[in-house]
């Protein structure tokens, strides 16, 4: 029993060719998740090329961080006077820092000195890039990261130039305490508002019961 040529090359040709009305479209549909999935490697490999660059940002920063502490720890403050933190220093120094933190990381004030490193969208602040711009982006847009560097400068300062940075201390921790306030009271009218939506609630479905 033999096969007719003829037939044999429609066959095959209907295999391989994808028709217009059908084939093309799952070609289409896997030539985009293609596309996807190369747009994913490009990054994964961007953010692995990178990686060693964000590291040894990690380690630079390390590194002047501990500089900057041994070279204050190591000189004398003004007239060989040594540093000594009372209670309310240490109390003014964690609302400056709460407070410059969150003007850093958040505030749209400053938003124009993170553009370079950061982008912000509806879910917050991001780091751009990769390597070191990633690295000083992540930095800048954590209030607590970034609040690590103002106490420790806050402080240097205590030692180094006392009169300006306590001056410095008593403006931020009075904005640090409005903001808490602030939180506070919006804290307290949200759980207020929701009591009185309850309640009312409670009211109505009383009253449907009343009038059936």
């Amino acid at each position: 029993h033999t096969c007719d040529p003829s037939l044999l090359a429609t066959v095959i040709r209907a295999t391989l060719i994808p028709s217009k009305g059908h084939s093309s479209c799952g070609h289409d549909a896997l030539s985009s998740a293609e596309r996807t999935g190369e747009k994913e490697d490009l990054a994964m490999g961007s953010n692995s090329q990178g990686l060693p660059k964000k590291r040894a940002t990690y380690l630079t920063l390390m590194g002047v961080f501990a500089g900057l502490f041994g070279a204050i720890v190591g000189q004398g403050g003004p007239k060989g006077r040594k540093l000594e933190l009372r209670t309310m220093d240490l109390v003014l120094l964690g609302l400056s820092t709460y407070r410059a933190g969150r003007v850093i990381a958040y505030d749209q004030v400053m938003e124009p000195l993170r553009a370079p490193l950061t982008e912000s969208s509806g879910e917050g602040t991001t780091p751009k890039g990769s390597g070191v711009q990633a690295a000083l982006g992540e930095l800048i847009s954590c209030s607590t990261c970034i609040g690590t560097w103002i106490a420790a400068v806050l402080v240097y300062g205590l030692r180094i130039a006392p009169t300006p940075t306590r001056a410095f201390l008593a403006f931020m921790s009075a904005s640090g305490i409005a903001e808490i306030l602030d939180y506070a009271v919006q804290a307290f009218d949200g759980s207020t508002k929701a009591d009185q939506a309850k309640a009312k609630e409670a009211e109505a479905r009383t009253a449907q019961i009343g009038q059936a």
